[in-house]
């Protein structure tokens, strides 16, 4: 029992154990422990131990492997009497070989110290094993060190040395340079070790003014071939603190084998990085390599003044970050990137990134990726992303991709199966997803059974943004659906992808619906790739996407896709439905150079609001119809001019074609070209400025036979409807040489019945330009008189007039000529009618005054 110091001496010297401590008082000297001793407050405790005014070193210190026990008892370092900048200032208790028990009660507080360890310091040594553990309420609080550890300074110098903060520990309000709350480090080389956070320990409200202001954790010496690690695992809690790396923990990895790793319930909150890596920051050096492992914990409302509000982990050694059942949560940067998770590689090697439901949910970036970035460096960026949700993520400021951004700087691969994007914006590009590459490497993305919606980017890609730069990039979306995601000011409402090669197929139960681009082009999709090609196969939907801001900008082209540069594919049954343009091309605009395929496909109901309501071809632009693709079945396409395909460019066409609304054909250059039979097709024609009537009534030519198909057929020219109005007259048929399609006027027969063996004297055909034609009478029939010309109806005409088309048959009337009558006797009356004249007739009518039955 000890009520003062002296007593405390007298009973170490006389290695009591346990020694109780009955009342409050100073200590004035450095207490050595060298045996195993407990130290326990009495009834009425906990009772506090001060230093002594005058007292600035080690209040305890632990020697020749013994061990000291503290339970309900409280070491006070008298703060306010050893100010900071008192230069022999010490940590409350220095393990210098032996242990340290801080068990239930025991409270380490107001300390100052000028070198390590404000609270606890283990000294370490190569010949001797140092421990710490910290559990039950143990607490270390209030205490401050000018340099290492303002609650715990732990210097690793022997491979059995080890620390263990356990059950409800509290390290909390404690400050320093590196690890405000615990500093962790190796300072001997082969020499490391482990430092487990766990149970329900907090660790809150420290500050750091450089690295660390929960933890620091470092395997230091370069070269040390034994891997350190830190572990935050069950309920524990790392909340409030500060520094300026790393507020919550900062790891300084110099070992390939050295690992972060997190588990159980872990919770971050709060913690604040004047620099980087609000919750953590993870550094691994050229001799290192990045070796995290998170499988449990929340990320919650942690704040970096740069990059990463979450975890920030940079490699100069590639490596692998493998987090499942995580959730970032409200994390934010002021200044800089990754609202929620950010990684970097620097280096060549390889580094490997996996995320297996993972949850970002409102973390906001200043800069680049609201939810999380990753960063490629000249190594292999593999990334995976599963069953994982972005939702509500914000790139502020000048910052691209909203929910994640993936930054290929050579070589990547990149798959996103069973997530969800949700709610996501960013200011500048990819509202929920942007992936870009910076120099020329080689990248595959896929994304897969995904969920891309309601994302919005002031300018590219509402939901998606793919950049190539100068590297190839092999884009793929299936099974996902793209929808309602927004671009206020840019291009792609739902996609875009740009760069010389950047390819993208998309396939399988697909849509990309409901998209807007409100100042741009691309409701649905954007695509600028001129030695690319954009595939759609499968039962792909592109519909109910608009380009349009109501003012029928330049820049309102393509509502389901705008192809600026590049080659497009369209085949089976994707469909292109709905969509709207507010200028050219509702359905697809087709941009100067490009070549767009269609092997199928329904392209129907989509609107522009000026011009090429399916379809718009520019000037160079291609269009190549094969086999069953429809446009305007069932519902129309419509515009005011070119409802269906306006062609400016080259239209090739073969196989069974239904063009039921529309093919505008501004220019003879632009006639379609004919490169298979089309059989069975119905390609309706538009009225044009090139395709109109003419008085000379020359013949238009509107398709051509091409070098793959040379002589056209009639079934060909066939499946060409003339324009509804304005043609009446005219006709589609094939020209004199079989190698062109043209409307021209019709040809229509005469022909001429019951001419009694003689020959008419009018034309045998006729078209609308011949007209009117003046019948002549046929040639002099002997005994007979040429009474007129009936039509079908019976009626005479002298005049075929104009405005008449079609076929005509036209029947003479004669009458017998009664020969003079000779002197003779008086004829009666009777008589006279027997002789009386007959008409010889052979029209399907009767007439008056004949009464010849009417022949056919």
């Amino acid at each position: 029992m000890a009520t003062n110091q002296t007593e405390l001496l007298l009973e170490l010297a006389l290695q009591t154990n346990p020694i109780v401590i009955e009342n409050d008082f100073l200590i004035s000297q450095t207490v050595t422990i060298s045996y195993n001793v407990t130290f326990v407050s009495g009834n009425g405790g906990p009772y506090i131990l001060s230093r002594e005014l005058a007292f600035s070193n080690y209040m305890f210190n632990i020697i020749s492997n013994s061990s000291m026990q503290v339970s309900n008892l409280i070491l006070d370092g008298d703060a306010i009497n050893h100010p900071i900048g008192d230069t022999t200032n010490r940590s409350l208790i220095a393990v210098s070989g032996g242990s340290l028990f801080l068990e239930a009660g025991s409270l380490l507080r107001n300390n100052n110290a000028y070198l390590e360890g404000g609270g606890v310091y283990l000294r370490g040594s190569e010949s001797a094993v140092n421990t710490l553990v910290m559990r039950g309420n143990a607490r270390i609080t209030n205490c401050y060190t000018r340099v290492t550890g303002g609650g715990i300074m732990v210097a690793l110098r022997n491979n059995a040395d080890s620390v263990t903060i356990s059950e409800d520990a509290l390290i909390d309000s404690n400050s320093a340079q590196f690890g405000g709350g615990v500093y962790f480090r190796s300072y001997v080389l082969g020499v490391s070790s482990n430092l487990n956070i766990g149970d329900n320990v907090q660790i809150a409200n420290n500050m750091a003014s450089s690295n660390g202001g929960g933890v620091y954790v470092s395997n230091f010496i370069n070269g040390n071939t034994v891997p350190l690690s830190l572990t935050v695992t069950g309920n524990a809690v790392i909340s409030q603190n500060n520094a300026n790396n790393g507020a919550g923990v900062y790891v300084f990895a110099t070992n390939v084998g050295d690992q972060y790793v997190q588990s159980g319930n872990a919770i971050f909150v709060e913690n604040v990085a004047n620099n980087n890596g609000g919750a953590g920051f993870l550094n691994f050096l050229s001799s290192s390599r990045a070796n995290v492992l998170m499988t449990g914990g929340t990320i919650r409302e942690n704040v970096a003044n740069n990059a990463s509000g979450g975890f920030q982990v940079t490699s100069a050694g590639g490596g692998t970050c493998d987090l499942s059942n995580v959730a970032f949560i409200d994390n934010s940067t002021n200044n800089s990137q990754a609202g929620g998770f950010y990684y970097a590689n620097s280096s060549s090697e390889p580094s490997d990134i996996a995320m297996n439901a993972v949850v970002f949910e409102g973390n906001r970036a200043e800069g680049n990726g609201g939810g999380a970035i990753l960063i490629g460096g000249p190594g292999l960026l593999t990334t995976t992303v599963i069953n994982s949700t972005f939702t509500e993520n914000v790139a502020g400021l000048l910052g691209s991709g909203g929910g994640i951004v993936i930054n290929s700087t050579a070589v990547s691969t990149t798959q996103i199966i069973e997530s969800m994007f949700m709610n996501n914006t960013a200011t500048v590009d990819g509202g929920g997803i942007f992936f870009g590459q910076t120099a020329n490497g080689n990248d595959q993305f896929s994304i897969e059974s995904t969920t891309v919606v309601d994302n919005t980017a002031t300018l590219d890609g509402g939901g998606i943004h793919f950049s190539a730069a100068n590297g190839v990039l092999t884009a793929s979306i299936s099974n996902t659906n793209v929808s309602n995601n927004l671009s206020t000011n840019g291009n792609g409402g739902g996609v875009w992808i740009a760069d010389p090669n950047a390819n993208l197929m998309l396939s399988g139960a697909t849509t990309i619906t409901g998209n807007t681009s409100i100042q741009g082009n691309g409701g649905g999709i954007y695509y600028n790739a001129t030695n690319g090609v954009l595939r759609a196969t499968g039962p792909v939907v592109i519909q109910d996407n608009v380009a349009n801001n109501n003012l029928q900008l330049a820049s309102n082209n393509g509502g389901g896709i705008v192809v600026v540069a590049g080659s497009v594919i369209i085949e089976d049954s994707t469909q292109i439905l709905n969509n709207y343009a507010g200028r050219y091309g509702g359905g697809i605009f087709i941009g100067v150079g490009v070549s767009v395929t269609a092997i199928g496909g329904t392209i129907s109901g989509n609107i522009a609001g000026l011009i090429g309501g399916a379809v718009y071809i520019s000037t160079g632009g291609t269009l190549t119809l094969i086999d069953a693709s429809i446009i305007g079945v069932p519902t129309p396409n419509e515009a005011p001019i070119g409802p269906g395909i306006y062609n400016g460019g080259t239209l090739n066409i073969s196989g069974v074609r239904n063009i039921t609304n529309g093919l505008y054909i501004p220019s003879g250059a632009n006639v379609a070209q004919i490169r298979g039979p089309l059989a069975g097709s119905a390609i309706q024609l538009n009225n044009t400025p090139y395709v109109m009537t003419n008085p000379e009534g020359i013949p238009i030519t509107v398709a051509v036979a091409t070098p793959e198909y040379p002589l056209l057929s009639q079934s060909d020219a066939d499946a060409f409807l003339k324009p509804v109005t304005g043609f009446d007259g005219w006709e589609v048929r094939l020209n004199a040489e079989r190698t062109a399609v043209e409307i021209a006027p019709a040809v229509y027969t005469i022909t001429y019945e019951n001419l009694q063996g003689g020959q008419s004297n009018n034309p045998q055909t006729y078209t609308i330009f011949d007209l009117p034609i003046v019948l002549n009478d046929p040639d002099p029939i002997p005994g007979l008189r040429f009474v007129g010309w009936r039509d079908a109806d019976g009626n005479f005409i002298t005049v075929i007039p104009e405005g008449t088309t079609g076929n005509l048959i036209l029947y003479a009337v004669f009458e017998n000529i009664t020969p003079p009558v000779p002197p003779g006797p008086v004829v009666t009356g009777e008589q006279m009618i027997s002789q009386s004249i007959r008409i010889r007739c052979c029209c399907p009518k009767p007439c008056s005054g004949c009464n010849q039955s009417p022949k056919a």
